[in-house]
């Protein structure tokens, strides 16, 4: 069975999850940061999830356009605001020309893409993006505390048993960093589904090592206290 054929045979209880999603969503929305002017395309936009949200912004992109390689999913997506479409692509191969939107977003996408997959869907995001164009993806996270390493295992477990089975835990700032996106900003939430939340800039080469550098040392400072939380909560209290 093919995935766009799996999809197709989901689309009818795909909806059930969704306020599973909401969270992870509004905070896509808010980096978003809407404007009537801008362009946007949704990656692998399914029912629609991420357009009903950010058609309720009050200064919603005059131009938003989905796409997504499941048919069964787009008949699904309810009736968008005038000037916003929906039609069948790959999001590894886009219809659209260079430098067409001003932002691209991709919700619960990137982690169901086999690496390949990932870096060609990356690249073409950045090709019809305008210079200095942002990119806003929603990924499963674990969360940050002494769950994290068992919840990621069995997220990761599940979801080998298919599309639904599971949502795999992944760290996409490397990928991004090696399409040429510069992380803007990122965000964390916990209700629903553990998710982290990036936007991201097409950037300048120079600007982008410089950027790159400097959130690399804050990451690494990062987990170099979340391991010592984990490491604390690990090691029992040593008795008087």
């Amino acid at each position: 069975m093919t995935a766009n054929s799996t999809w197709d045979r989901l689309a009818p209880v795909y909806d059930l999850q969704l306020a599973l999603e909401r969270a992870a969503l509004e905070a896509a929305v808010k980096l978003v940061a809407s404007r009537p002017e801008l362009r946007l395309l949704d990656l692998g936009t399914g029912t629609g999830a991420f357009l009903r949200k950010l058609a309720r912004e009050p200064a919603r992109p005059n131009l938003a356009v989905g796409v997504d390689a499941s048919a069964e999913m787009l008949a699904r997506v309810p009736s968008l605001p005038m000037g916003w479409s929906v039609q069948a692509a790959d999001v590894t191969d886009l219809p659209f020309g260079d430098s067409s939107f001003d932002v691209a977003t991709a919700a619960y996408l990137l982690h169901l893409l086999e690496p390949s997959q990932l870096a060609e869907t990356l690249a073409e995001a950045k090709r019809v993006l305008a210079p200095a164009g942002r990119l806003v993806v929603v990924v499963p996270a674990a969360p940050s505390s002494i769950l994290a390493r068992p919840y990621e295992a069995v997220a990761n477990g599940l979801a080998r048993l298919g599309p639904l089975g599971g949502l795999r835990v992944i760290d996409p700032r490397p990928a991004l960093r090696a399409a040429g996106f510069a992380i803007r900003e990122e965000r964390h939430v916990t209700r629903g589904y553990p998710s982290l939340i990036l936007e991201s800039e097409a950037g300048v080469p120079g600007q982008l090592r410089r950027q790159t550098d400097e959130l690399t040392g804050r990451e690494q400072d990062a987990e170099r206290d979340e391991e010592r939380t984990r490491a604390d909560a690990d090691d029992p209290p040593v008795a008087p």
